[in-house]
């Protein structure tokens, strides 16, 4: 029986503590919301100094106290790896809630999006850096885990949300952080690339978004994108049985 990657998809509307709850899985990989000089700088930005632009306008940073509630969370449900795409200024938050929880914190992985368009539309220099804050539990099946590259390099693209990842990017961070058949959570779903990345690679994915327009738009890239069935990774002998 062939499965649809479709099937490998829950993704929910409505706020992670609700629509999550006390789920399990093997690993967090989330996007979240990002520091109020990330978005205060968003919404006081300008398009060639003429037309304010509220780039952040639709969703609310976050700070320490969410920060923390995702940790003890994480720490209650999640298996193993904790991967959280964060800006600079709240990189050190993360580190410090998860280091307070027992994990072991790596230095920051950087994903660079070259040529990704100023996102503080002001002037300076774009900011092209994405900051990881990976963290792991201190047990033996943990530290097991094989070697894993310290950035990643993948070219802007279109093809994702205002403030998302592109999908090559989400694709290599779901390939390295998990295995086939792991179950992944993202607590902040958006446009859904991590469980559309998560799919493609034989990962089932646990998902939520608050915004219902996005949720749906989200819902709606997954179904259009994962029609398709997954390669059959039955034994070759079983399904050779099957055509006679």
């Amino acid at each position: 029986m062939r499965l649809n990657a479709l099937d490998l998809v829950d993704y929910r509307l409505g706020r992670w503590q609700d629509a999550i709850g006390n789920t399990k899985a093997d690993h967090l990989i989330i996007d979240a919301p990002y520091s109020d000089r990330t978005h205060d700088g968003g919404r006081a930005g300008t398009i060639d100094g003429i037309d304010r632009v509220p780039v952040a306008a639709h969703y609310d940073s976050w700070g320490q106290q969410q920060v923390e509630e995702v940790c003890d969370w994480a720490a209650a449900n999640v298996r193993q790896w904790i991967v959280s795409m964060t800006d600079h200024a709240l990189w050190s938050v993360w580190e410090r809630a998860l280091l307070a929880r027992g994990y072991y914190v790596f230095a920051p992985v950087v994903l660079v999006e070259t040529g990704r368009s100023v996102r503080l539309c002001g002037d300076g220099p774009a900011c092209w850096s994405t900051f990881l804050c990976v963290a792991r539990p201190r047990t033996h099946a943990a530290m097991a885990w094989r070697a894993l590259p310290g950035a990643y390099t993948v070219p802007a693209s279109r093809d994702k949300m205002m403030g998302g990842k592109p999908l090559a990017a989400m694709r290599s961070i779901v390939r390295d952080y998990s295995d086939p058949g792991d179950t992944i959570v993202d607590l902040c779903a958006g446009n859904a690339t991590t469980l559309l990345a998560a799919a493609e690679l034989g990962r089932r994915a646990i998902g939520c978004e608050m915004d219902p327009e996005t949720w749906a738009k989200g819902k709606k890239r997954l179904t259009d994108r994962l029609h398709l069935p997954l390669l059959d990774r039955r034994p070759r002998e079983q399904r050779n049985a099957e055509l006679f």
